[in-house]
Formats: structure tokens, sequence, C-alpha cells
């Protein structure tokens, strides 16, 4: 896939944000599609009930007009009140043993044996002569669930239950029968559990099921029971407790596209051989979910050009691996139910819910993906952009960055190492670290090294306090698993310098028993560590370097800070350090910071550098950043900026940092070439195909080898002068801008170089840089652009780098589990205001809404209702504080 190509799939997307399904080129074939018996309406296939696949691999699909259909795999075969004795054609509900089938119409039950069906009604047995709504089989054991309770029939005897004898509600929607033999029973207005002729009650008022209204309950074959409800989602049965599949996503995995849609309603619930659990969500059907085990949850495609709708869903697996849909769609296709393969399923089939080696960086204002391999802000399999500012916007101002490297060896032997969009697999780095010795890197450390550790200042805090109140030592305290498995030290041959960490015993040794902990920057960080050396470099297709790199990315939170110093919110921290575990010095080395900067609506956006600032910039075309993904009127600008770059070699005549001194003790390098190219293929400036054009990028040249010069689009006038810098102007005010060039605003990328140096055998260098978002409404940044904050925000970043004094109000000492009292808001799902009932009117109530990962969203004083309107649709957790008591609960916003 050219990057041209692949940025097109990524707007499409990007537009398509809210039923994004982690399209890819395969997408279409997941599902095979099965046509519905012949010579019937519209209305007649449509209005279907039941979906049932019995142990011959038959399906059968209950239809509201119909009567029932048997498919065989070749043929169908409908029974109906005109060609059996089937007792009405209204069918709601299916299930069968080896040989019987059962099925519950409007009038009454019906049992099926292969030739001939026998019905139960008030005539023949204590069942209503009305509709049965549900039917579960535990072995010669029918369970029948009606309007007017639940009945259970051994082929001999009748028994009837009802809330006169412990029910919970007598309108029965949903029954399974675990290992056991025991029943669980969802009725219109709660659960109930019968086992040993009792009856167990499960509501909203005593458990923490969030909705009366059971749709449906599915019990694994490693008796796992799960729950679906209208309009909470689908829980799981674990310890006693109904635990949300969004709580077990939060607690369990890591987050998921569908994450914040998971409370819906759930009609159905399916499983696999592995007790892997399937279903759909109802308020966006054509979402189907895998939760797998008790690990976490995956994304999955389905087929979409057969018209799938999804809104009330069936499925049901089957002995071979087949997974079996049928949807009862209001409007849509009719003539169709679909199978999927789950064996056939690949990786790049199923979207997990974060790609592997990656995390957010999410303390703040900023909630930015990190990768492990050399570049960050976006998701590689769903090609979708990861730098959300602000948090709960739904906007984000930047798609994707990485790092670049070149340089000369001894022998003027060129060496790159870069990545951009991973297009057809393309890499250049590689978990884990390298040999201190033979600069190998070691294939078996990749599924230790593989991912990132995050931490924050208040694990940290509480972590210390265990300590040395001796829980960790008497084990009532579990570490945090990112304490406990700190990268601090290799082994063998690989470094015992690798993350960074507090020796509390000063024994050299890192153990989180011992009372050591990670050294931490910021108030929340990421650490990982990574290499060039692994593999062959893809995308580049360059000589390997033998760098180790040490990656850190960090940020603080002030959520009260005052306006003139808010910078810190809306600003993430990064460094890379780089270690040479080659035999090689290296020269004419070059660190290139490459940004692709959709800044909201990627159509419409310019680039230009600030060189006394050392940062490169992006701003809007004009006044109005429009589209569903653009910022609106008076946009923002999105920097990145070098905040200390790599050590200069000395006496080389050069102001690397621009601070007006040439060759001072220490000298670090700052900004050294600033380059814009376009998204095209074969031209001078366009997208880097061979190893030579990174590295002519990083050194300020074009790929043809020509000097960029200063004016119009750096390349066409090569009469003018040269420059290292392209659009160094004030945007819309001096003389070399994009605009005052006369360049349509359009989707950007750049690449911001610092060089060049040298690293020798053993050494290190680090640069560090941040990204710092501005928006200043008042003063607009679009058309009539005002940069004055954006000036001031980067000059305060700077300084509180260089000061090493960040502003921060994070609260420590928190305990990590709060004690959630009750309490009602509705309605839920709401759209636009949220109200609450038993609110105390005589005392001052504080809320703050939160998203899944715990970024504040929106808080206030409770007034009688609070205005969502400006919310993203997601899942959030409200948080009430009287000054007496601290509640909270969960609602979603559509």
């Amino acid at each position: 896939m050219s990057h041209q190509n692949n940025k097109a799939v990524k707007k499409h997307l990007l537009i398509n944000l809210l039923i994004a399904f982690c399209i890819n080129s395969n997408a279409q074939n997941l599902l095979s599609a099965y046509l519905m018996p012949a010579g019937y309406t519209n209305l007649q296939l449509g209005t279907r009930n039941a979906f049932h696949v019995d142990a011959s691999n038959n399906k059968w699909i209950g239809f509201n007009l119909i009567g029932i259909g048997r498919f065989d795999g070749t043929n169908w075969t409908m029974f109906d009140t005109t060609n059996s004795t089937l007792p009405s054609n209204h069918v709601y509900a299916i299930a069968s043993n080896n040989t019987t089938l059962w099925v519950g119409t409007l009038k009454g039950l019906s049992k099926y044996d292969g030739t001939t069906f026998t019905n139960y009604d008030s005539t023949n047995s204590p069942l209503p002569n009305s509709k049965v709504t549900a039917v579960a089989v535990n072995g010669n054991t029918v369970w029948v669930g009606t309007n007017y309770g639940l009945f259970k029939y051994d082929g001999s005897n009748w028994q009837s239950y009802s809330t006169s004898n412990g029910l919970v509600n007598d309108t029965i929607q949903c029954i399974a029968i675990n290992l056991t033999g025991d029943a669980w029973i969802g009725t219109k207005n709660g659960l109930s559990y019968f086992a040993n002729n009792f009856f167990t009650n499960y509501t909203t008022l005593n458990s923490n099921l969030e909705s009366n209204n059971i749709l449906c309950v599915t019990i694994t074959n490693s008796n796992d029971t799960w729950i679906g409800t209208l309009g909470a989602g689908a829980y799981k049965l674990i310890n006693g407790n109904f635990i949300a599949a969004s709580d077990l996503v939060l607690h369990g995995f890591n987050n998921c596209a569908y994450e914040d849609y998971l409370k819906a309603n759930i009609y159905s619930i399916a499983y696999d051989a592995a007790s892997n659990v399937y279903f759909t969500l109802g308020y966006f059907g054509k979402n189907l979910l895998r939760v797998s085990g008790s690990s976490g949850i995956l994304c999955m495609l389905q087929d979409t050009s057969n018209k799938f709708n999804g809104q009330r869903v069936r499925l049901q697996s089957d002995a071979s691996g087949n997974l079996w849909l049928c949807d009862f769609p209001p409007t849509l296709s009719y003539d169709y139910y679909y199978s999927l393969n789950l064996n056939s399923l690949s990786g790049k089939d199923i979207n997990q819910s974060k790609w592997a080696g990656s995390d957010d960086l999410n303390i703040n204002q900023v909630s930015a993906r990190m990768l492990n391999l050399g570049d960050m802000h976006w998701d590689p399999v769903s090609q979708i952009n990861h730098y959300e500012v602000p948090v709960c916007s739904g906007k984000n101002s930047v798609y994707t960055s990485a790092i670049w490297l070149g340089g000369l060896d001894a022998g003027n032997n060129l060496h790159t190492a870069a990545m951009t969009y991973r297009q057809q697999g393309a890499y250049d780095f590689f978990a884990g670290p390298l040999d201190t010795i033979t600069g190998v890197a070691d294939s078996a450390n990749l599924a230790t090294y593989d991912r990132l550790w995050k931490v924050d200042r208040n694990m940290v805090y509480l972590f210390q306090q265990n300590f040395l109140n001796g829980n960790v030592t008497n084990g009532t305290y579990p570490i945090p698993e990112p304490i406990l498995t700190w990268p601090a030290q290799g082994t063998g041959n690989y470094t015992l310098n690798l993350a960074p960490f507090i020796d509390y015993n000063n024994d050299g040794v890192y153990s989180a028993y011992d009372g050591d902990y990670p050294e931490i920057t910021g108030d929340q960080m990421l650490w990982w560590v990574f290499n060039d050396t692994l593999a062959s470099h893809t995308e580049t297709r360059g000589a390997a370097f033998g760098f180790e790199i040490h990656g850190k990315a960090y940020a603080y939170t002030c959520p009260s800070i005052s306006p003139a110093d808010e910078a810190i919110n809306y600003t993430t921290f990064y460094q890379y350090k780089i270690i040479n575990r080659s035999p090689n010095t290296y020269h004419d080395m070059y660190i290139g910071l490459w940004t692709d900067n959709d800044l909201g609506n990627a159509a419409d956006d310019y680039v230009g550098c600030d060189t006394l600032l050392n940062a490169g910039f992006a701003y809007n075309g004009d006044n109005d950043d429009e589209g569903a993904s653009g910022y609106g009127i008076n946009p923002p600008m999105q920097n990145c900026m070098i905040l200390k770059g790599p050590l200069a070699d000395p006496g080389d005549g050069i102001d690397n940092n621009h601070n007006g001194t040439i060759d001072e003790q220490g000298e670090t390098i700052g900004i050294s070439h600033f380059v814009f190219y376009v998204s095209v293929n074969g031209v001078p400036n366009s997208n880097p195909a061979q190893t030579d054009d990174y590295y002519d990028y990083l050194k300020g040249t074009w790929l043809n080898g020509w000097p960029i010069t200063y004016g119009g689009d750096g390349l066409s006038n090569q009469s003018n002068p040269p420059t290292n810098f392209m659009f160094s102007g004030t945007p819309y005010d001096t003389a070399w801008t994009m605009p005052n060039a006369g360049i349509a605003s359009s989707d950007m990328r750049f690449v911001m170089s610092s060089g060049k140096f040298t690293i020798a055998p053993g050494e290190e260098r680090t640069i560090d840089f941040a990204y710092l978002f501005t928006w200043d409404s008042t003063a607009p940044n679009g058309l009539t652009t005002s940069i004055a904050k954006n000036t001031a925000d980067l000059i305060k970043v700077h300084q509180w780098f260089d000061n090493n004094s960040f502003p921060s109000c994070f609260n420590v000492g928190v305990s990590e589990v709060k004690k959630q009292d009750k309490i009602i808001v509705y309605p839920n799902p709401a759209t636009t205001v949220l109200q609450l009932k038993n609110v105390d009117a005589t005392k001052k109530v504080r809320y703050s809404i939160s998203d899944v990962t715990g970024r504040v969203c929106l808080e206030g004083i409770y007034y009688g209702a609070i205005d969502i309107h400006k919310l993203k649709t997601q899942l959030y957790v409200l948080k009430l504080d009287d000054g007496t008591k601290i509640s909270y609960t969960k609602f979603v916003k559509l």
C-alpha cells in the first residue's frame, strides 16, 4: 500500500469513527451469507423471533408469521399450521436435545420428534393457552417460560412456578440450565436462580446489575454464566458477583474501540469451544464483540456487503467452530442469515482492543497512544489516530509520529532506521534490549519487552506507604503489576541499567519486595525499550545501526491551574535515549521527528516552524476547521518542539541550540532542519521510498540532491538562497509561510531533525521533546492568525523543562479502591441533559464526569441538571461529592 493510499484509508475511517469496524482488506470475506426460504414476502421473512442450531447442525428459524423453518445445509423445510400440526405460525422460542425439538408458539408449547408435532397448552398441561416466550432443555426435562410464570416438564409431571412461590417476576424472557442442572431465569423485572427447589433473586437493589430487564442468559461449556440486559450491557457471574463487561475491559484488559458502547441492549450471547463469548450491541448492531475468557475483549469484523443489520441478533455456535448470526432487522435486508468461521480468523481479522505493545498516556487533557516500536499517536490495525485533545472531545490533533535516524559509519556507508505507516508490515525497530557485548538482539526477549510499562505518582506513593506499613511483606497489599515487573535490569549480557528505579535498600538489584520502585518523571509515565537490530529494516531498507533505545513518555496534570499556565495540561513530553551497542562510530548522525499532523480535519492544514523555539507546528488553512473531525471556528495549533537535543560535536562552529553562542561547553542541538514534503510518489519532494530518501530529508535536501531554497515550495526556484528551515515565518504575517507561498492547505506531514553529531561505541545520545496543543478561541488561530498564545505557551514549556520545575497538582495518597454509594441518574443512556435522584438539595454538591480512563471531562456544581451535550458518545463515570460522602455511578452518553 502506498503512503497516499494508506492515508486515504485513514481519512475514511476518521470520518466514520462511530461505525469504524476495524476495516481491513479482507474484512468483506469474514461472513458467509445464506438465503432464507424462497416464496415469502419481506414482511414474512423479516419478522423472525428465534434461531437455533441442533445437534445434527440443522438451522431452525422461528418466524412471527409463517411458522418454523429448517435448513439442513441444502434445502429448506417449512412447517406451519397448513402443512403440520404446529399450533401457531407465531414462533418465539426453540430448543432441542439430541432427538427432540421444542418450540414455543403463540398458542403453547410444541414438541417435534422428527415426524410429528405434539402440542401442550391449557387443555393438557398447566401451561396457559398463550405465548411461550422461552424454552430450555436439560436431558429429558424441558423448562418453559411464559408471561404467566415458569413451568418444568420431565416427560411425565409438570411443576409450576410464579411470584407466589419465589420467582422474581412472572414475565419470563429467557432460561438457561447450567452444568449441574440448576436454572437461571431472566424476567422483565429481575433475574432468578433456581437450585435445590429454592429461588435466589437478583435485581438492581441487591446486586451489581444495572438493569432488571434480562434479555438473555448463557451458560458456557466451562459453566460460566453470562447475562444480557436491556440498556446495561452484558454481565459475567464471578465469585457470586455480576461483573459488567465494561468493567472486565477496564480491569482486565486494555481499552477497546467499542468499550464506549458496552452499556447496550444484549439480546443474545454465544460461546465457542474455548468459552470465549460473543455478542452484538443493540445500539450499534454491526459491532460483533468477543470476550476472551476473563482476559479481555476483542472487536471483530463482520461482512457489511450483505446488509447485515444486527439490531436484534440471535447467535449460536456449532461443533465445527462456526458462529451463526440471525438478525431481526426492521427495515433492511430480509434475505439472509450468516456464519462466521471462528477457526479461520487471523490476527488481521480481529481488532485487538489495543495493538500489542501499546498503551495510552492520558493523565491530563491529552490522550496519546504510545507504541513501543518507534512510532506513536495512532493504532496500526485500525489506522485511526489517537492523539485526542481535549480529552472526551473525540477530536485529534495528530495522526501519527515517529523517530527517524540516519548516519554514516567510518567507511561512509549509510545506516538508517525509521517508521511511518507500517505499510505492508514495514518495520525498522523491534522490542527489547541488545546484548551489551555482542550487540545482538535476542528474539526470546520479545515476549518480555513487547509492551510498555505505565506508572503514575499515586501508584508509586501508595506502594511506598504500604511497604513502610509492612503490607507488602505480609502480603495484604498486592503490588501493582507495573511496579512488580518494572524492567530495571536485564539478565546475562543485557544491561543492568534499563528502566530507572529507586534502589530502596541500595543493593544494586531491583526487587519491589525489597521496597524498590520505579523512578517516575511527571505525574504519569510510560517506559519501553527497543532496538533496530533484530531483523532487516523493511521501512527504510537501510543497514542497521546496532542501537538500543530507551523510550519514555510522561505528562503532568493540574486541572485547577490558572489559564496563563494551562499549557501544562495540553502537553505531552518524550525522551529517546539512544545507546550505541555496535562496534561502529557513526558520524553525520541525525535524529528526526517525523509527524503526520492531522489537526482535526486533515484536509485543510498548513505547517511551519519557529527556529528560535525549536518547534514545528501545524495550523488550519482558514478560520473554520469544518467537518465531523474538525475543531470548528477559531481552530487550534499543534506543536512538536525539541527541548534538549543530542550533544553536539565539540568545536563544530555552529550555534546548535540557537541561543546566540557558538561552541559553549556541553552544547546540545536543537532544530537543525525543517522539511515539508508532499504525499505523492516519484517526485523530488515526495514520499521517501529508498534508503537515501530518509537521510536526504534528515539533512535537509530534496530526494534528487537539490538543496532546499528559500521561498515558494522550496524546490522550484533553485536560484533562491538555500535554507535549512522551510516556512519559518509567522503564519499569514511574514514572507515565507505556506499560505503566502500560494500553497493550498491539505493533509500535511513534516520532518524536523537534530544533527549532525557523532556517536562512538558504548556512547549514548538523548533527545527530549514535547507535543503542545494550544487553543485561544478569543484570538483565533485560523485565517486571522494570532500566535501570541502559541508562542507564550512554547516559551513556558521550555522554561518548565529547562528549570526542571513543572506545575502539578496531581492528588497522591488517594485510595485505589473507593466505596461506591448507589445514586440514580436519568435518563440513562442520555443525550443532552443528565439529572439525578436522591441528591440532598440542602448541600453544595460538586460533580465530575470522567471517561473510562479516569480523565475528567466535565466538572461543576449540581443545580438540578448537568449539560452533557458536548461530551462524545461513550461510557462515563459520574462522581458526586457533597462534603460528607462521595458517590459514583456510570452512564452512557449517546
